[in-house]
This record gives structure tokens, C-alpha cells and sequence, in this order.
């Protein structure tokens, strides 16, 4: 996954690629179906033009699949349905994309590293 990516985009799309699919992930198994661009950036309160940015870094590195579909064939909104709820009770806003990447870095190094992927 992260070779495909890479060969896209670069590793900094590639990063933000892969953080945006967490971040999708995230709020989908927070509000509990499949969010809309709009969902996605209040939930995660940020810009909209931040939002798009994440979004194109991710249709760049990987133009033949939807996030949705990755985070489905992964099965990230299960694995992060537990998470979800767990900001939702400290109700604790993610802001910037750099905040959200620190946060998540832990489960990105451990993505990249399925193969199966």
C-alpha cells in the first residue's frame, strides 16, 4: 500500500494519504455511517480547504480506490470504533492535521506495515 503511494505521490502524500484514511475511519465509527466531506471537517473541526487538501494528497497517491472503499477493505472503522468512542467521551478535538498525525502515528506505523495492505 505504502509502495503505491509513494510511487504516486511521495512520501508526504503518502503520509497524509494514509493519516486522512485513518482520520476517515475515525469519524465514520464515530457518527456511525459513512460521513460526508462536511461531516468529516466539523467532526474533526477543521477547514474545509484543509479537508479537500488531505483528500486530494489521497486521490494523488491512490486514484483507484475511494477512501471509503480502502477503510471497508481494511476494516479500520471497526478497529476504530472503540477509539471513536473513546474522543467522543473525553470530547477531545483533533484540530490541526499535524495534531491528528501525532496522535495517530502509533496506528500508521503499524498500517504500514500490513502487507496484506
Amino acid at each position: 500500500m505504502t509502495d503505491v503511494g509513494m510511487r504516486n505521490g511521495g512520501i508526504r502524500a503518502t503520509i497524509t494519504a494514509l493519516t486522512f484514511s485513518l482520520s476517515w475511519a475515525t469519524a465514520w465509527a464515530s457518527i456511525g455511517h459513512e460521513p460526508t466531506m462536511e461531516q468529516y471537517w466539523e467532526w474533526w473541526e477543521q477547514s474545509a480547504a484543509s479537508a479537500f487538501r488531505e483528500l486530494e494528497a489521497w486521490r494523488k497517491c491512490y486514484p483507484a480506490e475511494s477512501v471509503s472503499e480502502f477503510v471497508v477493505r481494511a476494516g479500520l472503522q471497526e478497529r476504530f470504533e472503540a477509539a471513536a468512542e473513546a474522543w467522543r467521551e473525553a470530547k477531545q478535538p483533533a484540530g490541526s492535521p499535524a495534531r491528528r498525525r501525532r496522535a495517530f502515528e502509533p496506528l500508521l506505523g503499524g498500517l504500514m506495515k500490513v502487507e496484506a495492505l
